[in-house]
């Protein structure tokens, strides 16, 4: 899991600046194409925490996964589950042992704010 703080900050202090947004997700863009192709049998997941219109947060977001998820307008939260399920349910994880490492996860992420 990788948290990219920068699209927010360049997003709410060149809301006017079409240019630097342009290079700012293009330069992601690029950022997780390398990773993607470091990186086989992964399941990868884009979220924003939030939309914007004329400088202010809207609840309409976005999310990009290179898995079919079949969701029509998901909030935030529903990926909790999602994550959930893949990381219990899909084999992320062996058997011997690791159901504690997989609840430290689970943990890290509600402590971050994530759920």
């Amino acid at each position: 899991m990788v948290h990219f703080f920068v699209t927010d900050v360049i997003g709410h202090l060149s809301l006017d600046n079409v240019d630097k947004l342009t290079k700012c997700y293009q330069t992601m863009d690029h950022k997780i194409g390398t990773m993607t192709r470091r990186i086989e049998d992964s399941v990868i997941l884009i979220v924003s925490d939030h939309g914007m219109q004329n400088g202010l947060h809207t609840r309409k977001g976005f999310y990009s996964i290179n898995k079919p998820l079949y969701l029509h307008s998901p909030k935030i939260t529903d990926f909790y589950e999602i994550i959930r399920q893949i990381l219990f349910h899909k084999g992320a994880f062996s058997e011997s042992g690791e159901a504690d490492r997989r609840l430290k996860v689970l943990q890290h992420l509600k402590e971050l704010g994530y759920f």
